[in-house]
């Protein structure tokens, strides 16, 4: 499950009356898939002695690029240990992350039938963790310290709960930046990236007075971004995006609060685009990449996917810059780093088990990292150093934030990454009428997490 990227909205979520009438059927699908075409044939699966693994993030896709990795490594996977393991791909019905794919798998999780592995979100894997159906990884991790400590810090934080359970383990590490156009800034008489958030307010009035905005934003994706730096760049802000985004009421929060204030501000004195609410990825997209704004948080997926698309102005790459985020002081700035695409298992036979650690351990192998960024954009959860002929190949701004990314001050997840899979449905209703002003600060962040856990299903 890769992380959710502008453009891609979560659905809304199934009825919960719908729960149990379910459950018999997404069990009949799962073994259909496993028997049917989807399935791989090559018949490893049946030779003897050999430990055969169902794997639904392996299938493959010619457009999704987190499917054609996973598969790759499978292929791979079964190359090296052909005679030992084997890992036989079957099609997921619900591939995209969205709230109906969390719940699909919780209803597979209460019928008995999670594949050995798949993958998910850090919310899917604490929440499919409570059921008791899915692989407690942290024994594992103990076991094997040298293993544990090839990932970067923190990298098991948002899947392992208040007990010490690892319900999981991360393949993709994002660092998230903020892009900003030098050109823009020059005009404007900037001279260089803020640092800290004062510096931002500056800069903003210099952009607005040139008749640009000073922040790309659409009200989802790009807007949430900038909530997570204004809050995780402030102590106990980290806290709050991995473990707070998942309680009933954000009010009590002191660094919400300030975040979430400063944030309407910016809305209010018309340093974002006009078409900042509609939650709308491609409006904030637009908006930077025709040079209409100074500024946009995002990933480094954005530099193919939109810089070199026909609709950029001419030299857009040449011009852009990639920094961390700015914080409150100027020794404080932070960085959303994005741990996700969480592999999980619900193998129960020991050999099986065992065949899923050799495979979640095969893909954090360095040979690995390469073929994963340069496939699907994500960076592994390892701690990865390029050699030199492969940073050659590596696009510079991203691989740039990467490494600068273990040293921040500050690093936090997406709110995205822990929070219920409702939080784009409810964020976008809430959003616009806060700004607005049908609602004071303390009303805003009560109703945004009750809504939250309401919604759930």
């Amino acid at each position: 499950m890769r992380l959710l990227r502008g453009g891609e909205s979560p659905r809304a979520s199934l009825p919960f009356r719908a729960l149990l009438a379910l459950i018999a059927l997404a069990a009949v699908a799962v073994a259909l898939s496993a028997c049917g075409s989807g399935g791989d044939s090559s018949g490893s699966g049946d030779k003897q002695g050999v430990v055969e693994i169902t794997c639904t993030s392996c299938y493959g896709s010619p457009t999704d690029v987190l499917l054609k990795d996973h598969r790759i490594l499978a292929e791979r996977f079964n190359e090296k240990y052909r005679g030992r393991y084997h890992v036989k791909w079957i099609k997921d019905p619900k591939t995209n992350p969205s709230n109906e794919r969390s719940q699909y798998y919780q209803r597979l999780a209460l019928a008995g039938d999670l594949p050995d592995l798949f993958t998910g979100l850090p919310g899917d894997a604490l929440t499919l963790g409570r059921t008791g159906k899915v692989m407690d990884f942290a024994p594992l991790l103990k076991d094997d310290p040298e293993w544990a400590s090839s990932f970067y810090e923190n990298a098991f934080a948002g899947i392992t709960d208040d007990a010490g359970h690892s319900w999981g383990v991360p393949q993709a590490r994002n660092a998230v930046g903020i892009y900003y156009n030098r050109a823009i800034f020059k005009q404007a008489g900037v001279s260089e990236f803020p640092r800290t958030w004062d510096e931002v307010r500056v800069a903003c009035e210099k952009v607005k007075a040139i008749g640009k905005s000073c922040f790309a934003m659409d009200g989802l994706w790009t807007t949430l971004l900038m909530w997570a730096n204004l809050i995780g760049t402030q102590p106990g802000g980290a806290e709050f995006l991995t473990r707070g985004v998942r309680t009933d009421d954000f009010s009590g929060f002191p660094e919400v609060v300030r975040a979430t204030e400063t944030l309407k501000d910016w809305h209010v004195e018309g340093f974002a685009n006009r078409d900042a609410f509609s939650g709308e990825y491609q409006n904030a997209a637009t908006a930077f990449i025709t040079g209409q704004s100074a500024m946009i948080a995002n990933g480094p997926w954005m530099v193919n996917g939109d810089f070199r698309s026909r609709g950029a102005i001419k030299g857009l790459y040449e011009n852009v810059g990639y920094e961390p985020s700015p914080g409150w002081t100027a020794d404080g700035r932070g960085m959303v780093v994005s741990v996700n695409d969480i592999f999980l298992s619900a193998a129960t036979d020991k050999r099986k088990q065992e065949a899923v650690l050799a495979f979640v351990k095969f893909a954090e192998e360095q040979a690995q990292s390469f073929t994963q960024i340069t496939v699907n954009g994500t960076y592994p959860a390892v701690r990865y150093e390029p050699t030199a002929a492969e940073s050659k190949k590596l696009e510079p701004l991203a691989l740039d934030l990467t490494l600068r990314s273990g040293d921040m001050p500050f690093t936090y997840p997406t709110v995205f990454d822990n929070a219920p899979a409702s939080l784009s449905q409810v964020f976008v209703n809430l959003w616009p009428a806060y700004v607005r002003g049908d609602f004071d600060t303390q009303e805003f962040l009560s109703k945004f997490g009750s809504d939250l856990q309401s919604k759930t299903g």
